[in-house]
């Protein structure tokens, strides 16, 4: 009946031009497979089922990725279940095409389905010697761009490791197998199944201890990069007991004299285990137990002598280790660990002091040691070096998010000293703080705000960033006026302090120009520009960022506070060997607001030439006007757009002091006045 009923739509369907109708249409052809009527005779079913076969030859061809993979599917499961039924050259032919398919580079889901469908097909016993030679042609997808293949490929390898009579190294090489297993690292969908295929073979249970211990060697020794990932994924098919009892075993092999050139490799195994297990074994009461096994087995005796012989090759990777290892040890290391900290210099590796701090940090005691940096740094008394605190500052920023903002109040107490080599380097910490916290929120402003306002094709949206000047800035300031007050020569170290610490200035100086209506952000531009007035490295910078930012705020407010500070800055620029360079930057920048920085150069000439030739004598005063108007020339030059503000600029001048100008000096004003 059900022949009967399907006929005159079936045949139709698998050869329909839609793409769905001949996606769905082998669904209820392998379905109702074998379809066959009651009254028929023997050759009248012999046609029928090769309608059928030739149907899934077809079906396997289609230029429809979807309807190839649904045959590939169904396909695979007539195999499966009618395998003694169907004639041979049907089953060699309808294998070859899905392994002809497996090389399919036009989806990477047909190569997938092929492998799904070989993991059913080898349900049926009986393909089993079929498949034997067949297998090792899906080799060379081991290495397949596509992880999915790849996945698909690794899972298609256990299975047929738990066939009697077949073997995965005779599809897929075992040094393929751990080069895979090593570039998939980070790929659990691959990583996970490649574990499970060497794990009774590396990681046997119900074995002696002295067995598993030989075996773990045996990897690390001849596929070391591949172990750590073996070793990392290895809690997912094994008890945490177990765990545990491996990394007791490989510690009581650091001793032997035969284990020193294994020695970071054993360390980074039993560190990779103890990470992969620390989750549930260190908050888990079920686990309990283990931690006293651990506490018991590995002795802080045991590792005080490592640390007495003082041997790197072995103190140093065994940090790496101890740093994962339970906290009821801290009372008899944390001694050894303050001693490496202190012999720590600023040649040291930053990894190894990270894994130290990383130590600190797991048995709580890393606000108790941020404490004692903080007052190394406030204190007169050299209690650490100072190039250690501030690398120890720096790994703890970068590792551990949650203490910043403690850390960053702590750091910005009233200071009682002041040391000009490590604050610059501290102001840099705290504002590499700040915006790393402040650049994600920022980010979602933005995004948010796109959503909800309508943009032209070319606007461009700044995002704020609530970044506050670290308060120790000041201070800095403050020091750096200091040392210069009441003296005509500033000391060089003021000069030296003020260049290490541009880059950070000019930097926060751009972001305060954006929220100059955050008192905060005035406030420190007060400062800037004070410090500026003595520093014309620091004016020229400050009058760029000023003119040429283009998220600088423009309300009435702000835009009065940049003309005066443009105004107070100017005279200690404009005579400046870069003065050219700030002039030809500001003339190319965009934006209609530099308009009204011309008329601010030409007054702070103005008043300059007015005030500062008062009561000197002629000769001076006539080189003092031919620099200006030498400076004037080239500027007119450089920008032609001030040039009728300029001349007027000219003609006051020429009128004040034309018989003290030179002759060529005259002529040109005269020229430009005419004009």
């Amino acid at each position: 009946m059900l022949y009967r009923l399907s006929e005159p739509i079936l045949w139709r369907a698998l050869h329909a031009v839609n793409d769905m109708v001949r996606n769905h249409a082998p669904v209820l052809l392998f379905d109702g497979f074998p379809y066959q009527g009651p009254n028929f005779l023997e050759v009248e079913l012999d046609v029928c089922l090769q309608r059928q076969f030739d149907a899934f030859a077809m079906l396997l061809e289609d230029a429809a990725p979807s309807v190839r993979i649904v045959a590939i599917h169904g396909i695979c499961k007539v195999l499966s279940m009618y395998w003694e039924l169907l004639p041979v050259d049907t089953i060699r032919k309808c294998l070859l095409k899905c392994l002809e398919l497996a090389q399919d580079t036009t989806s990477a889901s047909v190569r997938v389905a092929v492998f799904d469908g070989l993991l059913v097909v080898l349900e049926n016993h009986l393909s089993h010697n079929v498949l034997k030679p067949l297998l090792p042609q899906l080799a060379p997808l081991m290495h397949e761009t596509n992880e999915k293949v790849r996945a698909a490929m690794a899972r298609l390898l256990v299975r047929v490791k738990s066939i009697r009579g077949l073997h995965f190294y005779d599809v897929v090489s075992l040094e393929h197998c751990f080069k895979r297993l090593e570039l998939d690292k980070a790929r659990h969908a691959v990583a996970k199944p490649l574990t499970e295929l060497f794990l009774n073979s590396y990681f046997p249970q119900g074995v002696p201890g002295s067995s598993q211990v030989a075996r773990a060697l045996s990897l690390i020794e001849k596929h070391p990069h591949a172990s750590f990932v073996f070793y990392k994924n290895v809690h997912h098919f094994a008890s945490i007991g177990s765990v545990c009892k491996l990394v007791v075993l490989l510690f009581k092999c650091l001793g032997e004299d035969s284990m020193v050139e294994l020695t970071p490799l054993l360390c980074d195994v039993m560190k990779t285990l103890l990470e992969s297990v620390a989750g549930p074994l260190y908050h888990d009461p079920r686990y309990s137990e283990c931690v006293e096994f651990l506490t018991a087995e590995i002795k802080s005796a045991d590792i005080a002598a490592v640390f007495e012989a003082n041997d790197k090759t072995m103190t140093v990777p065994l940090w790496h280790v101890i740093a994962v290892l339970p906290t009821t040890l801290q009372s008899d290391l944390i001694y050894h660990v303050l001693t490496q900290l202190e012999g720590l210099t600023e040649t040291s590796s930053r990894t190894y002091l990270a894994d130290i701090l990383h130590i600190l940090q797991h048995w709580g005691q890393l606000p108790t040691f941020l404490d004692t940096l903080v007052k190394s740094m406030q204190s007169q008394a050299e209690i650490m070096d100072p190039v250690l605190v501030l690398a120890c500052l720096d790994v703890i920023f970068c590792c551990d998010a949650t203490l910043c903002e403690w850390l960053t109040q702590t750091l910005e107490r009233p200071w009682e000293s002041f040391e000009p080599t490590v604050f610059p380097r501290l102001c840099r910490v705290l504002v590499a703080v700040q915006l790393q916290l402040a650049v994600p929120n920022a980010k979602d402003l933005v995004a948010e705000y796109k959503k909800t306002a309508p943009l032209s094709d070319d606007a461009v949206v700044f995002p704020f960033l609530d970044v506050e000047p670290p308060r120790v800035l000041p201070t800095i300031f403050d020091h750096a006026l200091s040392r210069g007050h009441g003296k005509r020569k500033r000391l060089a170290g003021d000069d030296q302090l003020v260049t290490q610490l541009l880059p950070l200035v000019l930097d926060l100086s751009w972001i305060c120009v954006s929220q100059l209506f955050l008192p905060s952000a005035k406030a420190f531009l007060d400062k800037v520009t004070t410090l500026a007035l003595r520093h014309t490295a620091l004016a020229t910078q400050l009058l760029h960022v000023l003119w040429t930012s283009p998220c600088v705020a423009r309300d009435s407010t702000s835009v009065a506070w940049i003309e005066e500070a443009t105004t107070n800055l100017l005279p200690v620029v404009l005579h400046a060997s870069d003065a050219l360079w700030l002039l030809e930057r500001i003339h190319r920048s965009s934006g209609n607001h530099r308009r009204t920085f011309w008329p601010l150069v030409l007054k702070a000439m103005d008043e300059s030439a007015r005030s500062g030739r008062t009561g000197r004598r002629a000769p001076r005063v006539s080189a003092a006007l031919d620099q200006d108007v030498d400076a004037l020339t080239t500027l007119l030059q450089t920008v032609p757009a001030v040039s009728e503000l300029a001349s007027s600029w000219l003609a006051r001048q020429s009128t004040a002091h034309l018989d003290l100008l030179p002759d060529n000096v005259g002529m040109f004003c005269s020229v430009r006045a005419k004009e």
